[in-house]
């Protein structure tokens, strides 16, 4: 028996190389006794990669591993969403952080095992957890219910699901809304208030019975016309001839505590002795109205609000009336509507809202305490306005207004802090953004300045004979901010010339290097607007690297288009547009005037370590800039073609900040 077997395997071997199966091409045969497999995983919407575990594998041999496909949700997905490490087997996924990207992802692996190979479909399952509906935000109408069946819900444990309404703790009106705890469909009842809602959701099973909230899944607004309007307080008694400013009301409609899109008039304007805000619904009597009577007389004040939903009429909404006996009451509370602080430019215009006070207006009369120069307030109405080019204190606690009123029954004004003014000098800063060595060909570190870098290259040695097969130049040495570089706390980034040194003999490349600003618009109330930075490190040799500033006005004539990535090889000619730059001049340590260049050489002698600067602030006075549009450029750049050797220019604080005069 044992010679049967034996003489059987022979045969098939023989049989095998006379037909040419031998496994001469490329994993023609499937691999022998293999076997690979991966844990599923899980991950959060918008979690960045999912990296697998190491497969388990059965193999005769070391294999190799490759991904054949992707997909998602059944679909064949961009396989480039997916990479594999080819000795070990690891899968990095990275689906995607919107919507589109929840679901179920499998990834497909071929094994290569020597001259075989075996495909593994479907062999990494990764689940991007989620609730799916089939739009983000639905509406629903106040008095109808609505049921919004969920799209999909992507689970790794799908038994024993139960889903639940994650509700904000303390708001009353999501007691109308409900999960359903079987289909995760939302349920919004016909007693449900007007309003917006987030839903969120908590996803609970046999293994995980704390839950899981996926938030803001969906966004339900219940609509309705108007209803539920009120003033507070809804009624005034005043003396002849007193005008009157009523309290905004408040109305549900659409959204909580506030009439989205509701529009307001009287049903009865008396002769119009009344009018009202169509947009605010705030009404108005004017002062020194005649209204003639010898007892008092009341006035019900009847309001129609309207919105896309329809309107409502509320009677008696706001009840007014005149009283020649009622003695004109002192001021106790004035309010402005509108919300400070104020966040303004240097110079900024401002005009307030009409403010209302508790208290007669007969005789009112307004003013300001100390108020800087060009903030003035009307005697009458109270509107506060700040004229352009007002000298409100810049960035400081003292940018404070206080309002003083009187009428004909005080003999004392009544002092009102009208509110804070916020006044922030700086206009444009460097916006910081992550970046690394191994990225800063393409990521300088600086989010809102375009660049352009000469990235070259340089020779492995100075080999003349290696010249045809150069490496690129360490672009990392351009410019960029320097890994959790600060100074004293105060983020900085490094300007650095690029070294070409050790390159063959008839290498000209020299630096020219360019950080373009975003655009920016200089307030033209502003006083003195300074391009400013300071000098924080200096390091290398070659004293021959220059650094500049240039600034340019953006208007028709002079269009700036932002280079493409090939213009980081273009040396001398990356010229950002080929625009018109303007030279900021500046002085050099000694304040001796110098033609556009900045003084690198603060500190003597030189060395391969960086070196403190000494306190090296500079600013460029820009003020023929104001109420234009500009972009700035720092500029590095070396004039001599045979000197290779870098500088670097550590730089903190770059600005456009504006000051007051003296």
């Amino acid at each position: 028996m044992k010679t049967c077997k034996i003489l059987l395997s022979i045969l098939v071997s023989a049989l095998l190389l006379t037909t040419g199966l031998t496994g001469c091409q490329d994993y023609d045969i499937p691999a022998a006794n293999t076997s690979l497999s991966y844990p599923a995983g899980e991950m959060a919407l918008g979690g960045g990669t999912y990296t697998s575990a190491r497969p388990s594998v059965h193999s005769a041999s070391t294999p190799q591993f490759a991904i054949t496909g992707v997909t998602h949700n059944g679909a064949a997905a961009d396989a480039s969403i997916a990479s594999i490490n080819p000795a070990t087997g690891v899968i990095i996924l990275t689906p995607g952080d919107d919507l589109a990207a929840l679901g179920n992802y499998l990834v497909s692996v071929r094994m290569i095992d020597g001259d075989s190979a075996t495909d593994y479909p479907d062999a990494l399952m990764v689940v991007v957890k989620g609730i799916l509906f089939e739009a983000a935000s639905v509406a629903a109408t106040r008095g109808e219910t609505l049921t919004i069946p969920v799209k999909n819900a992507y689970l790794v444990q799908q038994e024993g699901t139960v889903y639940a309404l994650e509700a904000p703790e303390g708001n009353p009106d999501y007691a109308e809304i409900s999960v359903d705890k079987q289909t995760c469909s939302v349920i919004v009842s016909d007693k449900a208030e007007a309003g917006i809602y987030p839903i969120s959701i908590r996803v609970t099973n046999r293994t995980n019975p704390n839950g899981t909230v996926f938030a803001d899944v969906l966004t339900v607004t219940v609509e309705s016309k108007p209803y539920d309007l009120k003033y507070n307080p809804s009624s005034i008694t005043l003396i002849p001839l007193e005008g009157h400013v009523s309290p905004r009301p408040t109305v549900r409609a659409a959204a909580l505590g506030e009439g989205t899109g509701v529009t307001y008039a009287l049903l009865d304007d008396f002769n119009e002795t009344f009018s009202i805000d169509a947009a605010t619904g705030v009404i108005t009597l004017p002062e020194d109205t005649q209204i003639v009577t010898q007892t008092a007389k009341t006035f019900q004040l009847q309001v129609r609000a309207t919105n896309a939903k329809g309107t409502t009429s509320f009677p008696e909404a706001y009840t007014v009336t005149i009283d020649p006996d009622k003695r004109a009451e002192p001021i106790t509370a004035v309010t402005y509507p509108d919300i400070f602080p104020v966040n303004l430019k240097p110079g900024e215009a401002w005009t307030s809202e009409r403010p209302s006070v508790i208290g007669s207006t007969v005789g009112i009369a307004w003013s300001l305490t100390e108020a800087p120069q060009g903030v003035s307030i009307d005697p009458k109405t109270g509107v506060v306005s700040l004229a352009e080019g007002h000298h409100m204190p810049l960035h400081t606690e003292d940018n404070k207004l206080t309002v003083n009123v009187t009428n004909q029954g005080m003999d004392t004004p009544y002092t009102f802090a009208l509110g804070d003014f916020s006044i922030d000098p700086i206009l444009w800063q460097i916006a910081y953004v992550t970046n690394s060595k191994e990225n800063s060909t393409v990521n300088s570190g600086i989010g809102n300045m375009d660049r352009y870098s000469f990235s070259g290259y340089i020779q492995n040695n100075q080999s003349e004979a290696n010249k045809n097969n150069p490496t690129t130049i360490q672009v990392k040495n351009g410019f960029g901010k320097a890994p959790n570089t600060t100074v004293n706390g105060i983020a900085c980034f490094d300007f650095i010339g690029v070294n070409t040194a050790n390159t063959w003999s008839d290498n000209t490349n020299i630096n020219n290097d360019w950080l373009v600003s975003s655009e920016i618009e200089i307030p033209a109330g502003s006083f003195n607007p300074a391009l400013c930075f300071n000098f924080v490190h200096q390091y290398g040799t070659d004293g021959q690297n220059i650094l500049e500033l240039y600034i340019i006005e953006i208007n028709s004539a002079n269009v700036y288009t932002k280079g493409d990535q090939d213009q980081d090889d273009k040396g001398l000619d990356a010229v950002p547009s080929d625009l018109p730059w303007v030279a900021l001049a500046t002085t050099d340590k000694n304040n001796a005037a110098i033609p556009v260049k900045i003084d690198y050489n603060l500190v003597s002698g030189s060395g391969k370590n960086l070196q403190n600067f000494p306190t090296a602030p500079r600013s460029f006075d820009i003020s023929a800039y104001k109420g234009k549009k500009v972009r700035f450029a720092v500029r590095c750049w070396n004039p001599n073609s045979n000197n290779n050797n870098s500088r670097t220019y550590r730089i903190e604080s770059l600005r456009i900040e504006d000051s007051l005069a003296d």
